[in-house]
């Protein structure tokens, strides 16, 4: 008597709008914990373990013939997992002047993208920030405030990978800022063309595999990235 009390107690309880918020509220924050726990395990077993130098490259950004700024990307092994890190740092007038940071971190193993961040400030002002994990078949993507799913399979490429090898015979690529797939075309001999949106695409060019210089085109206006140092240490 007693077990069928609680059974229907827990029943009507259950059908409480405040009982289903509080549901739904522990279920988004449980998620979160199992994507920061895996994260954790992912960032640690890089950390831990000992693979490959890494490799530094480093790019200059022109505009109009003048360097505003540069980006770093580093570039390492470990075992059958491969990850890079990226940073910016942008200085121009448009009108106003803009101070632009971002950080990026992409992982892959078994040449699958299993994680990726991006993180960017414009003026000290925080415009991206946000990560993808690949997790039970899935990959989930984690805002400020929201997770959701992305309906991706198996990424295998991202934008970042495009600076060290030459995309030969793909068709799409994973770009991290817009979390979503984007058409690539070849447009010349060993030159790519990354379709972001109507207005807004990049131009890959390279030599003996690695990319040399990227012309980077908007409404606001074109730069490009120009290869100044690649090393390994």
């Amino acid at each position: 008597m007693t077990s069928m009390l609680i059974v229907y107690l827990f029943k009507r309880f259950k059908s409480n709008p405040y009982f289903i918020k509080v549901s739904l509220h522990f279920k988004k924050a449980a998620l979160k914990l199992k994507l920061l726990m895996f994260l954790l395990t992912v960032t640690t077993s890089y950390a831990n373990d000992e693979g490959s130098p890494n490799q530094h490259t480093k790019y200059h950004i022109i505009k109009d013939n003048v360097v505003i700024g540069y980006i770093n990307i580093g570039h390492s092994t470990i075992k059958n997992s491969l990850t890079y890190s990226l940073e910016s740092d942008i200085k121009t007038k448009f009108l106003f002047k803009f101070k632009i940071t971002g950080k990026e971190i992409s992982a892959f193993e078994n040449s699958v993208l299993t994680y990726s961040s991006v993180f960017r400030k414009v003026n000290y002002k925080v415009k991206v920030n946000h990560s993808v994990v690949f997790k039970d078949n899935q990959y989930c993507l984690n805002c400020t405030e929201k997770i959701e799913s992305l309906h991706c399979k198996k990424i295998d490429r991202n934008l970042v990978t495009f600076y060290f090898k030459e995309p030969k015979n793909v068709t799409n690529v994973f770009c991290d800022n817009l979390k979503r797939l984007a058409p690539v075309e070849k447009v010349g001999k060993n030159k790519y063309k990354v379709q972001f949106s109507k207005a807004k695409y990049s131009v890959f060019h390279y030599e003996n595999i690695r990319c040399v210089k990227t012309e980077a085109y908007s409404t606001l206006f074109d730069v490009n990235l120009i290869l100044v140092s690649h090393d390994s240490k």
